[in-house]
């Protein structure tokens, strides 16, 4: 499923954050990583809430639909959206964006 079709079915509220988690089966060299090994924390965004409203103001997202990003491996919530598995956490749960 294309990017726009998710973003238009799941709508992210407050400062939550659609993921796509990226996994990685490969080691650089080729080498095939286990299932039991393979570090499932890096994603890629796919859709941003409006940021959270705080004294009467909206405080902006930080992430950006396109950027992969380093989140913590025990959070948010895994959801279903036409076949394909997608994480929803907060904005707060992500530690870094990668370029």
């Amino acid at each position: 499923m294309s990017t726009t079709t998710t973003q238009k079915l799941v709508r992210p509220l407050g400062d939550y954050c659609l993921l796509r988690v990226i996994e990685e089966k490969f080691t650089p060299g080729g080498i095939t990583i286990p299932d039991s090994a393979q570090q499932k924390n890096r994603a890629e965004v796919v859709n941003v809430g409006p940021g959270i409203e705080e004294n009467g103001s909206r405080t902006p997202m930080r992430v950006r639909p396109g950027e992969t990003v380093i989140f913590h491996r025990h959070c948010g919530t895994t959801i279903d959206a036409n076949d394909e598995k997608l994480l929803l956490i907060r904005q707060g749960d992500i530690l870094a964006t990668i370029k």
